[in-house]
């Protein structure tokens, strides 16, 4: 089993009519240490991220979202390492009936300035079972700077709040 992962996100503001920008939000992730850095199912540390967010939708299936977020480590990893990287990524999800793909070019820039700079690319495919259910597959490569995971993939299990 991999990082056992809390989301929440709040709407902050919704334009009152319809155009491209669908909303602004802040989130809140939090990942709990029940992974291994070694297999790749984890991080090896407790984090939090707040981020701020806004969705576009382009087109009907396409919905863009820049999201600009904070990792925090709550300890140290296996080496001794704290996470304090700020990712600057674009969401770009493509959705049909209930199944979607999301890709996502990453910039992971090291605050503390003791890493190279990493460049990922994340890519999800997933499944909503209904409005509220779903599961989906995420993958993150490592396309260049210091590498700082093996491999990242997990299996996630979805339930939004209505």
């Amino acid at each position: 089993m991999g990082d056992i992962q809390v989301n929440a996100l709040l709407a902050l503001y919704r334009p009152r009519f319809e155009g491209s920008l669908d909303a602004l939000a802040f989130g809140l992730d939090a990942s709990l240490n029940t992974g291994d850095v070694e297999t790749g199912t984890g991080f090896g540390q407790y984090i939090v991220a707040p981020y701020l967010a806004a969705s576009f939708y382009p087109a009907d299936e396409i919905m863009m979202t820049p999201i600009i977020k904070q990792f925090v480590s709550l300890d140290k990893d296996n080496q001794g390492n704290k996470r304090n990287d700020l990712s600057l990524r674009v969401n770009t999800t493509l959705t049909i009936d209930q199944v979607w793909v999301t890709l996502v070019p990453e910039l992971l820039i090291d605050i503390e300035g003791d890493r190279e700079n990493l460049w990922a690319l994340r890519s999800s495919l997933g499944f909503m079972f209904n409005p509220q259910m779903g599961v989906s597959g995420d993958f993150v490569s490592q396309l260049a700077g210091e590498k700082r995971f093996n491999y990242l993939g997990q299996l996630s299990f979805r339930y939004l709040l209505p």
